[in-house]
């Protein structure tokens, strides 16, 4: 059951259907990336066999095929900023579906429904969470143009703490 949830939340929540054979053998970057975050975030919260989360897609994939989206979704939590999102998104998305799902007898209609709603909760967050970083950066880029008229002007800038934040 668990399985099923973490499924049909992140196919739910990237526009993937997992039960279409042609989207889980395609190469799109789209598509493998939503593979590798469901396998990622089911290995991580279940005690399934690699082979047995293979199997959870159609056509099944192998545990060496499992694992390696394993290996290759933490390398790039580590470096892409664009996949690190997705899955800090996905996770909380996942995570609070489980939990509700504990408490809340829900039919796969009623999940659906329920997993489109806290999607639209999150894509809110999420574009207030973009506000925040693009404001961060504005600001980011005011102070190294006042960092530069000070240091034209013959202060000294680098003195003040305000402006290591940008070394």
């Amino acid at each position: 059951m668990k399985l099923k949830l973490i499924k049909e939340t992140v196919g739910s929540y990237l526009d993937i259907n997992f039960n279409d054979k042609k989207i889980i053998k395609s190469r799109r970057r789209e598509y493998v990336e939503a593979r590798m975050l469901y396998f990622y975030i089911s290995k991580d919260l279940t005690k399934c066999s690699l082979s047995k989360l293979g199997a959870t897609v159609k056509p099944n994939k192998d545990h060496a095929t499992v694992l390696n989206n394993i290996n290759k979704s933490k390398d790039l939590i580590k470096y892409n900023k664009e996949f690190k999102r997705k899955y800090d998104d996905l996770r909380y998305v996942v995570d609070h579906t489980l939990n509700k799902s504990i408490h809340i007898n829900l039919n796969y209609e009623q999940l659906q429904l329920y997993v489109l709603n806290l999607k639209k909760e999150i894509d809110v967050f999420l574009e207030e969470k973009r506000k925040w970083e693009l404001d961060r950066e504005l600001l980011k880029e005011k102070l190294k143009e006042h960092k530069r008229y000070l240091l034209q002007h013959g202060h000294n800038a680098n003195a003040c703490k305000i402006f290591q934040i940008l070394s």
